[in-house]
């Protein structure tokens, strides 16, 4: 998908992804990760990747983005996602440059499975949550939680409903 076909809430949301991307703190992995997300009540949080000497207590941006709307509105809906990533090295302008490389499928920048978790767990059960990634070659990949996590587990399954 093209930059230019994004709504404007899609483009606001890459923009911020942008920007805190550049405050990430990833003195180990040097791969600096921006996200930002919509509630369902159109309010915006942004948040980058946060890495520790002692690994298990990073802190991923998308968990970063969620934890502050939660912050900020309680149990809310996630209603989209947009993530930038890429090593430090990588100064990322919008609208971004194309270039004539075609992806593979594996090139395709995705959230790891624990943000995967993170994600789905405010989704309320709404497998349709959309999921939009800038890749490498400036070109936006658009998915649905539905599809790069199949097989879920989550506040459903111990009979838990965040819903208001």
């Amino acid at each position: 998908m093209e930059f230019e076909r994004l709504s404007i809430e899609e483009k606001i949301l890459f923009g911020m992804a942008a920007d805190v991307r550049l405050n990430a703190q990833a003195p180990y992995s040097h791969f600096f990760v921006g996200v930002a997300v919509m509630s369902e009540s159109s309010k915006v949080y942004a948040g980058c990747n946060v890495e520790r000497a002692s690994w298990t207590q990073t802190t991923h941006a998308e968990q970063n983005a969620i934890d502050s709307m939660v912050s900020a509105e309680g149990p809310a809906k996630l209603w989209k996602l947009a993530l930038i990533g890429g090593t430090e090295n990588i100064r990322i302008g919008l609208p971004p440059k194309r270039t004539k490389h075609e992806l593979t499928f594996d090139e395709v920048p995705v959230p790891c499975g624990h943000c995967l978790q993170c994600i789905w767990e405010n989704c309320h059960g709404d497998g349709g949550v959309e999921l939009f990634s800038l890749c490498n070659n400036g070109q936006i990949a658009k998915i649905t939680i539905d599809n790069v996590f199949p097989l879920k587990f989550g506040p459903k399954d111990l009979g838990v409903n965040y819903g208001k």
